[in-house]
């Protein structure tokens, strides 16, 4: 069966996520940010998987619609079977619209990923090659400012994670619902239990007793 299509496009619409996020950061004339997203190409994706374990990944993207899972496939291990059989993969990260994505070993060395991205929902993103936004920067050196933003950015949102890896369950799951509540709402449960490292029926155990003790 083959892959639903992807549809590319150079043409940039007048009202994008990312043009709109650009004038955010007020570092950039109007005339700039139509450069910038000119550099940029746009692709929609149906609901698959569009980056496969190991590629390349050198890209820098933006989510302008949709939602994407990062994820790592489990390693095989020579165990007696448990009772829950788990997910073949390990979710690493969900990126909704107006967020950047890119892989910090695969985008400033050139490594070989380890991960793929799962597009959760039809989405509409706009990415880079590094080499393009290396030649970008020599023209526009204000947008050094801006790849600092989203290094920084994709730094403390990895370091967040591992710190919350090491709570509790039940405070794990509450800490996703507070910061992340709308994004809960559009997340399989399976994910979401991938994503903190639990069980499904472990979730549904701690969904129980936060439900109860909210009445």
């Amino acid at each position: 069966m083959n892959p639903p299509p992807i549809i590319v496009s150079k043409q940039v619409p007048a009202r994008s996520g990312l043009s709109q996020f650009l004038a955010s950061f007020e570092l950039f004339s109007p005339i700039d940010i139509k450069a910038i997203a000119a550099a940029f190409e746009v692709k929609t994706y149906k609901k698959h998987t569009c980056l496969a374990i190991g590629e390349i990944s050198n890209y820098l993207t933006f989510v302008e619609s949709g939602l994407l899972r990062e994820f790592l496939m489990r390693e095989e291990e020579e165990e007696e079977e448990e009772e829950e059989e788990e997910e073949a993969t390990t979710t690493r990260d969900f990126v909704s619209e107006g967020h950047f994505h890119y892989s910090i070993r695969g985008f400033s060395s050139n490594d070989i990923s380890s991960s793929g991205i799962e597009v959760l929902e039809n989405a509409t993103i706009w990415r880079i090659k590094k080499e393009d936004l290396q030649t970008l920067c020599l023209e526009l050196p204000s947008l050094h400012l801006l790849i600092q933003f989203v290094l920084i950015d994709c730094l403390k949102k990895q370091d967040a994670y591992i710190r919350l890896l090491k709570q509790p369950a039940q405070k794990r799951l509450a800490y996703f619902y507070n910061k992340q509540p709308q994004l809960a709402n559009r997340l399989p449960l399976k994910y979401i239990a991938s994503y903190l490292n639990i069980t499904p029926t472990h979730l549904s155990r701690i969904r129980g007793k936060l439900a109860s003790r909210s009445k």
